[in-house]
């Protein structure tokens, strides 16, 4: 008798447990739900303004220095890149005031180049190179210009 007594006791104990751990899975359920619906709707308010950004300058196969630090000015100031992002991005040599004097080229931050290529090349050096924290900076800038022109392209054919 007291075993089962002790059989039911616990029986009853584990169904409460259970009961409980249900209710805050449901709860917990929803709750992500809703937050991921929230994140979902942030991201596409994000994608709308980076392809905003992004339609204003065209092609990032053929951007200028000086364009791409008011791009990466633009992107930071909406909260779609990183502070460490758009250091990177605007760290643009040929527009310092002594570029000339030290350097053998002749500064040039009005000429459009192909920053994707630019950024992918760097990528295959810094894995030649084994520079792994490289290969990261370097294909995070890379991504971040590659989907940016993914953008001007979607937004492109969109308008046809």
């Amino acid at each position: 008798m007291q075993v089962q007594n002790l059989s039911n006791s616990i029986a009853q104990k584990y169904s409460n447990t259970a009961t409980a751990i249900d209710e805050v899975s449901n709860e917990s359920s929803e709750k992500r739900e809703e937050n991921l619906s929230l994140r979902s709707t942030l991201h596409l308010e994000r994608a709308r303004v980076a392809s905003k950004i992004a339609n204003k300058y065209g092609s990032f196969r053929n951007i200028s220095p000086r364009e791409m630090v008011s791009l990466s000015r633009e992107l930071y100031d909406k909260g779609i890149i990183s502070l460490q992002d758009y250091n990177i991005l605007s760290h643009q040599p040929e527009l310092h005031k002594n570029y000339n004097d030290h350097n053998e080229v002749e500064a040039k931050p009005d000429t459009k180049r192909d920053f994707i290529d630019i950024w992918k090349k760097q990528y295959m050096s810094d894995r030649n190179k084994g520079n792994f924290k490289g290969m990261e900076v370097s294909s995070g800038i890379f991504n971040i210009l590659e989907n940016l022109q993914a953008l001007v392209s979607t937004g492109k054919a969109a308008a046809a």
